[in-house]
């Protein structure tokens, strides 16, 4: 009897064994995947939120691919490498570390705001119409002037949507000359026709949006579209007096401009001095002024015909396939993807006969090559995404790239990596 027991004793303790096995197995790929998955999520949202400093954007193309912006690194090299170590830049405080730090110049403003007075002074002078804020740049001894711009790539965080706090500090400290209700229009702030003269004249708006008006930054929109605001600009043609473009960064996001000495005025600095010399019976300008004025000269004929090479480049045809241009290629991308003009251009540097756009927004894909399958080729698709139009000329086709092919009725082809339009164009010399 006492052996039967035993028996069943031993076989209760086996299953339970058993079974508390099988749970803690169970239990043990339970926690598992939830660690890893835990472990996968953690990242991404790290990836996501943390990953990107300020200084360096990023965003999502349409097919979900993730685009870098690295206009800020991008604008600070540039005036590291391109101004004089002592030049004083002038732009809204925000930006002030950043640039003494990255491109190692002195700035009006930084991020220390205890003096409410100099950051006033800042903003009255980007809040103020040209031939005020110009006498206040020169006060400074301002050299350049940085202002940021999100209207082509969607960037909300630009001077425009901050505008208003540096209107508001202003008026605070110069209430005789700013007054924050002259750039409202029925208690709003407005980009487009309807903005207020006061708004529209400022220093700001007009460097802001300073040949943006011939610029398109979004298919089946009109030129000069605000995309932050949503709204065609009010000004398209606007005219600097008193300053000059010097750099626009790849996206637009950084804009630089150099404050003149003098007023900007027609023929040139130079031309005006000739002319006063000739009219006080004055010797002509010096030998030095001479060269500079023949070189000048020189520079424009050669863009003259840069100009004209690009105004007749014909468009041929329209291709899937990148096997489609010779093997000499030279790949360019973003502006060049997306702007003829640009993708014209860097072909006629590199000495290339043909050059091929993809676009896709503001961006895009492009090649220079020397060679077409053959001299009488023509194209070998007639699409939809073939046709749509660059972003700086809405009468030249710039074919189609990823996402910038949807609804065009266009799938990635057979055989192809990617869902692209090609449409090619012949320089004409």
């Amino acid at each position: 009897m006492k052996k039967k027991g035993n028996d069943k004793s031993s076989i209760v303790e086996t299953v339970t064994t058993q079974v508390s096995k099988s749970i803690s197995l169970a239990v043990l790929c339970l926690m598992s995947s939830l660690l890893f998955f835990y472990t996968i999520h953690s990242t991404y949202v790290s990836s996501e939120a943390y990953s990107s400093p300020s200084v360096v954007l990023a965003s999502r193309r349409y097919d979900g691919s993730r685009v870098i912006y690295d206009d800020f690194r991008e604008a600070y090299f540039w005036l590291r490498q391109n101004t004089p170590e002592n030049a004083k830049i002038l732009s809204w405080w925000d930006y002030g570390y950043q640039m003494s730090s990255m491109a190692n110049r002195t700035v009006i403003v930084d991020n220390n705001t205890w003096n409410n007075t100099h950051i006033a002074t800042v903003g009255r002078a980007l809040a103020s119409p040209e031939h005020r804020a110009f006498p206040i740049m020169r006060s400074l001894d301002v050299d350049y002037v940085l202002v940021l711009f999100g209207g082509m790539m969607g960037y909300q965080s630009d001077d425009i949507n901050k505008f208003l706090w540096m209107v508001r500090i202003a008026s605070g400290v110069y209430p005789d000359e700013i007054q924050e209700q002259n750039y409202f229009v029925n208690g709003h702030y407005r980009m487009d026709k309807g903005g207020s003269p006061t708004m529209l004249n400022s220093v700001m708006y007009k460097l802001s949006y300073f040949g943006f008006g011939e610029a398109q930054s979004e298919y089946n929109k009109p030129t000069g579209w605000d995309r932050v605001r949503n709204v065609e600009v009010g000004r398209k043609n606007i005219v600097l007096e008193h300053m000059d473009e010097a750099f626009t960064s790849e996206h637009w996001i950084v804009r630089i401009y150099k404050v003149r000495k003098q007023p900007n005025r027609p023929g040139g600095r130079l031309e005006l001095r000739k002319e006063r010399n000739k009219k006080a019976n004055k010797p002509q300008a010096s030998a030095k002024e001479e060269t500079v004025l023949s070189e000048a000269s020189k520079a424009e004929d050669i863009q003259k015909k840069i100009d004209n090479a690009i105004s007749q480049s014909t468009y041929i045809g329209c291709t899937i396939s990148e096997g489609t241009f010779s093997d000499d290629k030279e790949y360019g991308g973003g502006a060049a993807g997306a702007q003829f003009r640009i993708a014209a251009q860097e072909a006629l540097s590199k000495g290339k006969k043909y050059f091929a756009i993809a676009r896709v927004g503001s961006d895009g894909h492009s090649f220079s090559f020397q060679r077409l399958p053959s001299d009488d080729w023509k194209g070998d698709i007639d699409s939809a995404g073939c046709t749509r139009p660059c972003q700086d000329d809405d009468k030249r086709n710039c074919g189609c790239a990823d996402g910038g092919c949807t609804g065009a009725g266009d799938n990635t082809p057979i055989g192809e990596t990617h869902n692209r339009r090609w449409a090619v164009y012949k320089i004409t010399p």
